[in-house]
């Protein structure tokens, strides 16, 4: 998993429709591109794609519609926001120290600045509207990737309904499973509390002729 936890829901954030705006107007591949990792596969999925138990039966969002236009339709949401409460809009993110981050937050910053919402950074660990997570899974199975927003887990940024399919799933035979995570995940993403970005990116640099290493 990674991308941005949406912690409060108050004023812009309050509207599940204003917080996917946030997620409609990511590029995410202009994001990652001046890191120049070869690869790397962005997702609007909370459940990574191609894995082997059947996730993919639930598609990529706002598949074959323009990034132009779902920029212009988060505008239009900002711009109806801002119209009914007075002007300005700004959100905080909490990001850790270092130049990955410095350059995630100057790409949200711009490409957020241009559907008009300002970006304010703030230490990890400090209150904010927004939080980085980039977390490896442990399996490469859907349940993991829907219990990490488990409300015994993941208050802030969970859905009970969510919750109930996962249980359901588990309790169901093998056949009726993927269908049931399925619905689990659309239930979550329904709630838009998370944005994701893409997988983590982990990276080391070793001497060639190392063994033993990976």
């Amino acid at each position: 998993l990674f991308g941005l936890d949406i912690t409060r829901e108050t004023g812009f954030l309050a509207d599940a429709g204003n917080r996917e705006a946030l997620a409609l107007a990511l590029d995410r591949n202009a994001l990652i591109r001046p890191f120049n990792i070869g690869g790397w596969v962005p997702t609007t999925r909370i459940v990574a794609p191609n894995l082997s138990d059947g996730s993919d039966i639930v598609p990529e969002r706002w598949d074959g519609i323009a990034l132009d236009d779902r920029r212009a339709a988060a505008r239009a949401r900002v711009t109806r926001w801002k119209g009914a409460n007075g002007g300005a809009l700004a959100l905080s993110i909490a990001l850790p120290d270092g130049p990955g981050s410095d350059t995630l937050f100057a790409g949200l910053g711009e490409q957020w600045g241009a559907i008009g919402i300002s970006l304010v950074r703030v230490p990890a660990g400090d209150n904010a509207d927004l939080v980085l997570r980039d977390r490896v899974a442990r399996y490469a199975g859907a349940g993991w990737f829907l219990n990490q927003f488990n409300c015994r887990v993941a208050r802030a940024v969970c859905s009970e309904d969510a919750d109930f399919l996962v249980q359901q799933a588990v309790a169901a035979p093998a056949a009726e499973q993927a269908g049931l995570l399925a619905e689990a995940e659309r239930a979550l993403m329904a709630a838009n509390r998370f944005i994701p970005i893409g997988a983590p990116i982990r990276w080391s640099l070793v001497r060639a002729g190392v063994t033993g290493f990976g």
